[in-house]
């Protein structure tokens, strides 16, 4: 809704019809009966500014009302150019209603205003509330949900995916030795890997699929209508990616010259798929996710590993992908200049 000008018709109309005496506020009038007919009084003025807005005014209080309002305008008009041949009661009469219908017809003009701009304000202030609302869902730094946003959107995936029946997975990714990008590079570099790793999240995920950054180099992909088998399948090619794109930062250490260079990266990724027999919420998935991707840091680091609970038992973690020879093995000080 477009703002109001800022000289409204209703302030117009008060301006020309301050002879009314109908004060601050027309809209408080209510009463038709109308005391003051003096010749001060502009009705002629006010009648062909009402005619010229003629569209607004309708717009604002209803055609029967702006009729009304003219034809009684139009037949004063007539008795006042006859003069004599009526008596001056009769048109002092027709005078007053006229007055009367346009206290009427100003107070509704200035009801109806009133009402537009509560609406505009409204409006202005529930878009605000949005702004300021994503604002609190979003991470700063990368443009993804943060972990509050991730906990709404989640909940609602997970209750929409138990509804209808549909499978619901989970990955928990986790950049392999990041603190020595920022030990050595410094944080700005560090930074830049964050923002350059949503990025390639946000290409090779789907529109539907929640993606988050939770806190310092970790990320989560939230995959509805996509079993565990398809999520490991598409978190291998999301791997290999990240394996293979260089990533570029400014490097600044050792009080030198900032230089331009590209890491090679690693990440280690688990994944778990919703048993909603079990799991009461979407945070039950996630923390499966965690954990499988905890089990592949500690085993191997730049793999994916999934996680399938076995009741009592201790959940079996798999690495459907450890044996692919193109996997590079990523020792403690694995990450070099490209």
């Amino acid at each position: 809704m477009a703002p109001l000008a800022d000289h409204s018709l209703s302030k117009d109309l008060q301006e020309i019809a301050k002879p009314l005496q109908l004060g601050g506020e027309l809209s408080a009038i209510q009463s038709p009966d109308v005391e003051v007919l003096s010749d001060e009084i502009p009705v002629f003025k006010i009648i062909d500014y009402i005619r010229k807005r003629s569209e607004e005014v309708i717009a604002l209080i209803g055609e029967p009302h702006y009729n009304d309002l003219m034809q009684s305008a139009d037949r004063f008009r007539k008795y006042s150019a006859e003069g004599a041949e009526y008596p001056d009661e009769v048109v002092q009469d027709i005078r007053a209603v006229v007055i009367a219908q346009i206290k009427s017809v100003l107070g509704l003009i200035i009801a109806t205003e009133k009402a537009k701009s509560f609406e505009v304000r409204a409006q202005r202030l529930k878009e605000v509330n949005g702004v300021l609302e994503e604002k609190v869902q979003k991470d700063p730094l990368t443009g993804l949900h943060n972990r509050e946003g991730l906990t709404l959107k989640g909940s609602s995936v997970f209750d929409l995916c138990k509804e209808k029946g549909y499978p619901l997975s989970c990955l928990f990714l986790d950049i392999d030795f990041f603190k020595h990008v920022n030990d050595t590079y410094g944080h700005d570099a560090g930074d830049t890997v964050l923002q350059t790793f949503a990025e390639l999240l946000t290409r090779e995920f789907r529109g539907h699929d929640v993606i988050a950054r939770p806190g310092g180099e970790e990320f989560v992909v939230l995959c509805p209508y996509t079993d565990l088998e398809e999520v490991a399948a598409a978190a291998e090619r999301v791997r290999k990616r990240i394996e293979t794109t260089p990533f570029p930062v400014t490097a600044i250490n050792g009080g030198g010259k900032p230089r331009q260079i590209l890491l090679d990266l690693t990440c280690t990724i688990g994944a778990a798929q919703a048993d909603f027999s079990t799991n009461s919420g979407y945070g039950d998935i996630q923390t499966l996710a965690d954990e499988a991707m905890n089990q592949g840091k500690s085993q191997h680091r730049n793999i994916v590993s999934t996680i399938q609970p076995q009741g009592e038992e201790p959940p079996l973690f798999k690495y459907p992908y450890l044996n692919d020879p193109t996997r590079r093995k990523v020792e403690a000080k694995g990450r070099h200049i490209h």
